[in-house]
């Protein structure tokens, strides 16, 4: 909150600092209130008026929505009209000629009246300096922000991923039935053990790098469902297919399995009818995965049913996967069901 009302006491400062200059540098500076009365700063002023009009519609809409769109010609387009109007309207102000110069000349009886204000040409050239250095501000700061929220977005998602690359939750409960297992001698017990290790390698290894291979994201995947599965028992009906062969394709680690988590972490009651299908499939450069589960009544605390983990989830597919990826999610009747497709 004071971060954001710095930043509006701010830009007021800045825009009553950029409309004093005409003020300032007007050479009937020190004629006061009769300053209003000549049509050259009247002209200035409104143009001053319009070019902070033009830089926060540049900054707040123009450039996000066709600049960073990529839609470069209608950007330019829009450039082009507010350079005429930023140009044009000042031209039909009318007033009196500069008073320092009247005053330093009185009018000779008779004399035709002077052109009080520049050509149209000269008030272009004039303005065209002032109009690129308000349109260049206005993309530097928009770019700037943008970078700025992309790291700052990037930071929270890799922060939140590292948190989430053992789920506690998940870690305690598949030690917890592990050691049930070896209790009751088991044969799963040494299964569990093998894949539970296999996956803090991978997270401890491999996880770290900008791409991990397919084949060994997928066997991470498919041993949290086969502990799941061990773990669960027959509380919960779970369906896991992998369709096509990884072969040599790279993908961005742990970018699948927070759709898998949070199947089982919304899709399992042992007092409730629980299911949950997980389908991937594999097909040239293209990776799809659906997941459905059954919306069951689940008691977590607020911390451990906090939606981060889905957000920082899509926010990683962004950054990793910009325009390469779709990604449709939601509720539907009592099934919440998400469907990934990415281009590897």
């Amino acid at each position: 909150m004071k971060s954001r009302t710095g930043k509006i006491l701010l830009h007021v400062f800045a825009s009553l600092c950029f409309l004093a200059v005409p003020v300032v540098f007007s050479p009937d500076f020190d004629l006061s209130f009769r300053l209003m009365e000549v049509g050259g700063f009247r002209r200035d002023l409104l143009a001053y008026v319009l070019l902070l009009g033009v830089f926060y519609a540049h900054y707040y809409h123009f450039i996000p929505k066709f600049f960073h769109s990529k839609e470069y010609v209608i950007y330019g387009i829009t450039v082009l009209l507010c350079f005429g109007l930023v140009a044009g309207v000042p031209l039909l102000v009318k007033g009196k000629p500069p008073l320092h110069l009247t005053e330093m000349h009185p009018p000779v009886p008779n004399e035709a009246p002077r052109r009080d204000g520049p050509p149209l040409v000269y008030a272009m050239e004039r303005n065209i300096v002032r109009f690129a250095m308000v349109i260049s501000i206005a993309l530097l700061l928009s770019i700037y922000d943008r970078l700025r929220k992309t790291e700052q977005g990037k930071v929270d998602a890799e922060l939140s991923y590292l948190k989430a690359q053992i789920n506690p939750h998940f870690l305690f409960n598949t030690l917890n039935s592990i050691y049930s297992l070896a209790i009751t001698r088991s044969e799963h017990a040494p299964t569990a053990v093998l894949k539970l290790s296999a996956m803090m390698r991978y997270v401890t290894t491999e996880a770290h790098n900008d791409r991990v291979p397919l084949e060994k994201e997928i066997d991470y995947v498919s041993n949290y469902v086969e502990l799941q599965r061990i773990r669960l028992g027959q509380t919960v009906s779970i369906e896991y297919h992998v369709n096509g062969e990884a072969g040599n394709k790279q993908i961005a680690p742990l970018v699948m399995i927070p759709y898998v988590e949070n199947a089982f972490k919304y899709g399992v009651n042992p007092e409730e009818e629980s299911y949950i299908n997980i389908q991937i499939t594999i097909e040239q450069s293209r990776l799809t995965m659906f997941v459905k589960n059954k919306i069951v009544r689940v008691d977590y605390s607020d911390e451990y049913k906090s939606g981060h983990g889905m957000e920082n989830a899509a926010q990683r597919l962004k950054m990793g996967y910009p325009g390469k990826h779709t990604l449709n999610s939601g509720r539907f009747d009592k099934e919440y069901l998400v469907n990934l497709e990415i281009d590897l």
